[in-house]
């Protein structure tokens, strides 16, 4: 996906209230934070504790 296409996910779960209102996307090896500081990574960090972290959090081998 295109950091363009990310961004429109991102926007379309914002104003539908999906996937945690849009504070996180995440695929196996990222997670991509749309607004900068320590708040909103603790808003990110809660809805994927919420969401169940072995879901979002997948611990890669070395």
């Amino acid at each position: 996906m295109t950091l363009e296409a990310i961004g429109a996910v991102l926007r379309r779960w914002k104003a539908t209230g999906e996937e945690g209102g849009g504070v996180f996307f995440a695929c196996p090896d990222l997670v991509i934070v749309p607004e900068p500081g320590v708040p909103a990574m603790t808003a990110a960090l809660r809805e994927i504790v919420a969401q169940g972290v072995r879901d979002t959090l997948v611990r890669l081998d070395d």
